[in-house]
């Protein structure tokens, strides 16, 4: 898998030191939505696929897959 991200805010990264511990021992979904919304919106491109289908990078796509 190859994974291009491009950079983070300080905020982003405190944010997402922060909920660290917390998306660690995530039984739900919705504990680690923060994190995923950081992670889509520095995502930049991936080689990433559901059953042969390329997943895109934007956050709907990511959590719908």
């Amino acid at each position: 898998m190859e994974v291009k991200i491009g950079g983070l805010s300080i905020g982003d990264l405190e944010v997402m030191a922060a909920l660290r511990t917390e998306a660690a021992g995530a039984n739900s979904f919705e504990k680690i939505m923060p994190m995923l919304e950081i992670f889509s919106r520095s995502l930049v491109s991936w080689n990433y696929e559901d059953d042969g289908s390329p997943i895109g990078t934007s956050l709907a796509e990511i959590r719908d897959r």
